[in-house]
């Protein structure tokens, strides 16, 4: 499994790309795509969870930049995370869930506002977490060594589901 972090300011950006299928591809690109590889180039998200939070994209920056306001000190507020199984391994939704809010609480974000977001345009099984680092208390989520949490984090989710590498 392979995992990624990264943290920036607008929200709205970050849950657009979760939520919405390329924009660099056309209607006929997306679907001769879908065709060819078998896999899903329109409505290529699906989310899996909500947490704290809800609606579509513009509802969801607005409830995200609400609880920011919270903490003047926070510069950058969005903390987007990403999961990628290795070809050939296959999870269930649920499986992809829990681990998907097993991150979110690594993170110090699992009683924040996020989503969990599955992505079905690759062949490989994805799933991006959007999150709000500023809780309901103004208190904003650490993250120093996010991508030594992130390495250890995909080595125990890789033995916790058993994951095998082809």
């Amino acid at each position: 499994m392979i995992g990624h972090v990264s943290i920036g300011k607008p929200a709205y950006n970050c849950i657009s790309y979760c939520l919405e299928d390329k924009r660099e591809l056309s209607e006929e690109q997306k679907e001769k795509l879908s065709k060819a590889e078998q896999l899903q180039h329109q409505n290529r998200a699906e989310v899996l969870h909500y947490n704290q939070c809800f609606g579509n994209k513009k509802e969801l920056a607005a409830q995200f930049r609400d609880v920011q306001k919270l903490s003047r000190r926070c510069e950058k507020p969005v903390l987007h995370l990403s999961l990628r199984l290795a070809p050939g391994e296959k999870l269930s939704k649920s499986q992809l869930t829990e681990m998907g809010q097993a991150c979110a609480e690594e993170f110090g974000v699992g009683d924040h506002q996020y989503i969990c977001v599955l992505h079905k345009d690759t062949k490989e099984q994805h799933i991006h977490i959007a999150a709000n680092r500023v809780g309901f208390d103004g208190k904003a989520a650490k993250d120093g060594n996010s991508y030594k949490r992130m390495s250890a984090l995909c080595r125990r989710h890789d033995l916790s589901f058993q994951l095998v590498f082809d």
